[in-house]
């Protein structure tokens, strides 16, 4: 192997920004814990679960809004910045705020539109948050691309500190105000309001960054060719489909439990969630940092240095998750009642279940993630549809009989199926096995 590879894969930034990017999430998902606590203290368990119910619509909106260009973005940029061609990059990220607006204009519309239908069958309360929700959607979406472009340019700090530290920091400063000027609890909606403005701050920040870090030279290479338009459709069509079909399956036990169960369990189960995204830290870190790798090496035809990058990813997401696993089963219910408090004790069993689909896609280094950067975003789509068609019939079966719980084991089931039939397809089509052994 040619010395630069060598310190490609080990010794230079690879290294470097995956350790950035751990610490950063780290602190991310204690931030974000932080939050939580704070929210479920001031909201109670009932408001809570209105506000996790808005959050999960706006979410669920934002991904089917951003019509997969996020990750399409990334691989994208990292390809033609290596390249130098940087009229393609700056063509493409034109392209890609018009089509992030387009779509969320239309998806808050025909979201309006189904809120009034259903207006009067939702409490009062619940009504305001979705629609404070909704107007978070493009808000949501702009800062997802901006973050996608700035990973894309290897600017991992940039595109991961915004919404990771600074986020939370403003939230609580948002809810501590609140609280005191208001001098009571404070309710979903106005939580939801909360982290609107906290997100709009953040949006800014983002454009500003980006702004700095955008290519000011111009290569040689600035008279290349400029990719047409509608391959670019294409590509970032198949990336939505895995995108909002991914998003549907982790929102569906969230969606389900609100409509099937009181508030008071959609809240239990949030925690639980919030809980268990511990359990992936490791996996959200590492791709900030070798999602634009796979794309580089993929696109070099260099299997060797690939299936090296790709093992290595493995053995550390599984190692990590199987060891966060660990304390959850040996102390989940003190780490639960401790942080969260005595009205969310039982998060912890859902958490355990949880786990388990998360100690899967970290055995497998979310295969679905590998294979869309290596191009086979088509091939992705179609299975996350049968997984999808398949976590929404367990979810329907499971959560009338054991509520929550049934959520979770719906939820892990799903994660395992299509974790173990896209490592399969990967080896077939790639060579690479995205497993650590």
């Amino acid at each position: 192997m040619k010395p630069w590879k060598i310190r490609y894969l080990a010794s230079g930034s690879i290294r470097a920004s995956a350790a950035l990017a751990f610490g950063l999430k780290g602190a991310s998902i204690l931030l974000s814990l932080f939050v939580g606590v704070i929210l479920a203290r001031l909201l109670g368990a009932e408001e809570f679960g209105i506000y996790a119910f808005a959050l999960s619509v706006a979410t669920l909106l934002s991904i089917f809004s951003q019509f997969g260009l996020p990750n399409f973005l990334t691989r994208e940029i990292a390809k033609e910045e290596q390249r130098g061609n940087w009229r393609a990059i700056r063509e493409l990220w034109r392209w890609s705020n018009q089509v992030a607006l387009a779509f969320s204009a239309i998806g808050v519309v025909l979201s309006g539109i189904a809120l009034a239908v259903f207006w009067g069958k939702l409490p009062a309360g619940q009504n305001l948050a979705l629609v404070l929700g909704l107007i978070l959607v493009p808000v949501l979406v702009l800062s997802a691309i901006r973050s996608a472009a700035l990973r894309g340019l290897r600017k991992v700090l940039a595109s991961v500190y915004p919404e990771s530290l600074l986020r939370p920091v403003l939230m609580t400063s948002l809810l501590a105000g609140a609280y005191f000027l208001l001098d009571r609890n404070l309710r979903g909606a106005e939580a939801v309001a909360l982290n609107l403005v906290s997100a709009a701050i953040i949006l800014a920040l983002l454009s500003l960054l980006l702004r700095k870090s955008w290519p000011s030279g111009t290569p040689s290479s600035e008279l290349n060719g400029v990719a047409d338009r509608s391959a670019w459709l294409a590509s970032a069509r198949s990336m939505a489909l895995v995108a909002a079909i991914g998003q549907i399956i982790k929102q569906t036990d969230v969606l389900m439990l609100g409509l099937l169960v009181a508030p008071t369990e959609v809240g239990l189960y949030r925690v639980a969630l919030q809980g268990a995204a511990l359990i992936e830290l490791g996996q959200v870190a590492a791709f900030w940092v070798v999602g634009p790798y796979f794309a580089r090496l993929h696109a070099k035809a260099d299997t060797a240095a690939l299936q090296k990058l790709a093992r290595r990813n493995a053995m550390a997401v599984f190692a990590l998750a199987a060891l966060t696993y660990l304390v959850f089963v040996l102390f989940g219910r003190q780490i639960v009642v401790a942080i969260m408090g005595s009205d969310f004790a039982g998060a912890e069993n859902y958490i355990l279940i949880l786990g388990l689909g998360q100690l899967a896609n970290a055995f497998f280094a979310s295969v679905s993630f590998f294979l869309s950067m290596t191009g086979h975003e088509k091939l992705v789509s179609r299975v996350l549809f049968f997984v999808m068609l398949f976590n929404i019939a367990l979810n329907l079966g499971l959560i009338p009989l054991f509520g929550p719980m049934g959520a979770a084991a719906a939820t892990a089931i799903s994660m395992a199926i299509q974790n173990i039939i896209l490592y399969r397809l990967a080896r077939r089509v790639t060579g690479i096995r995205t497993a650590p052994w």
